[in-house]
């Protein structure tokens, strides 16, 4: 990992209205590094995550991208920053095909680079160049989390962001799911996700944060998070 993180939120606070949700929130995810933030439903989680995508405004703090203060930067420009992201439940248009959820992602691309984006996709993901004129709405929910990961891609991001990768997926699909999301890493993708199975988002990343009432209560790698007694008793079932 990189001395300098790619992302690095200081003391973050946002909410909704005059409702505060997120209390000073401290956070970064490093050069190739897979992050996750776990807690109760309710904890603010993603909060956090739309505060530092730029889909809710940050009232407060710091936000920096690549070394970049990004704090009042809308999506579209952390996007177009290198900021992928696969927003929480069904992103994908069931009468849509493949190739067309992927020319959707290559949206800031001339051609020479959607090629060399649809090569890496292909390279990473070979089922999605055998479906590419397949309906989405006859491939199965871990599939069509594919095709949204896949499309995310096009731009060849610095950091994917995922909000709930495996809210609704039957759980024979999840494994499935993750096992798409450490291939990107693999890749050398930094990940930072949000996700409701903490026990699986602890077991496919390099750490996690514990965000509860908007705050963060524990930060550490993800194998310590997942043997820690008061950890284990609290957010995952004992």
């Amino acid at each position: 990992m990189s001395a300098d993180p790619i992302l690095d939120a200081e003391d973050i606070t946002s909410g909704y209205g005059s409702n505060e949700i997120v209390h000073g929130v401290d956070l970064h995810v490093a050069d190739s590094e897979s992050v996750c933030i776990i807690g109760p439903n309710g904890a603010g989680k993603s909060t956090v995550l739309k505060t530092l995508t730029g889909y809710v405004p940050c009232w407060s703090g710091t936000i920096r991208f690549n070394g970049e203060d990004v704090t009042d930067a809308e999506t579209e420009d952390l996007i177009e920053r290198g900021i992928s992201i696969v927003p929480q439940g069904a992103s994908t248009f069931p009468e849509m095909t493949v190739s067309e959820h992927l020319d959707m992602g290559a949206w800031l691309l001339d051609d020479d680079a959607k090629q060399e984006s649809l090569e890496f996709v292909y390279d990473l993901f070979p089922r999605i160049e055998e479906r590419l004129g397949q309906k989405i709405k006859t491939m199965s929910g871990g599939e069509q989390q594919m095709v949204s990961i896949a499309r995310a891609l096009m731009i060849d991001p610095d950091l994917l962001v995922l909000d709930e990768p495996s809210l609704g997926l039957a759980p024979n699909l999840v494994d499935e799911v993750f096992d798409l999301i450490n291939k990107v890493q693999a890749a050398d993708v930094s990940i930072l996700m949000v996700e409701q199975n903490a026990a699986k988002a602890l077991d496919n990343t390099d750490r996690g944060y514990v965000i509860e009432m908007g705050n963060v209560e524990y930060v550490d790698a993800s194998d310590k998070l997942a043997d820690d007694p008061e950890v284990k008793q609290l957010y995952l079932g004992g």
